[in-house]
């Protein structure tokens, strides 16, 4: 039979797999996954294994999250350079 979590304990355990997963990336000197130049939620949720509201509404993965962004900054893609993309068929 499992044991179901109160509310306290369940935000507990979200906040620590965030953690977990914060120093593994910060071990790996990875930076936080990217989208639309904010921290993509839904990658970051989907990787703790939990729902992406927890980041939105638990006070202390927000915190964690907030301080990783700060200390890890975002994975942007590359800038392009323009001019590469210039088709060379210009006649």
């Amino acid at each position: 039979m499992t044991e179901e979590l109160s509310g306290a304990a369940l935000g507990a355990e979200n906040v620590e797999k965030l953690r977990r997963y914060l120093r593994q990336l910060s071990d790996e000197k990875q930076p936080l996954p990217e989208r639309n130049g904010r921290a993509n939620v839904s990658a970051i949720a989907l990787a703790c294994g939990f729902d992406r509201q927890v980041l939105y509404k638990n006070p202390g993965a927000k915190r964690l999250l907030a301080e990783a962004v700060a200390e890890l900054g975002l994975d942007a893609p590359a800038p392009t350079d323009a001019a590469s993309e210039v088709s060379s068929d210009i006649r």
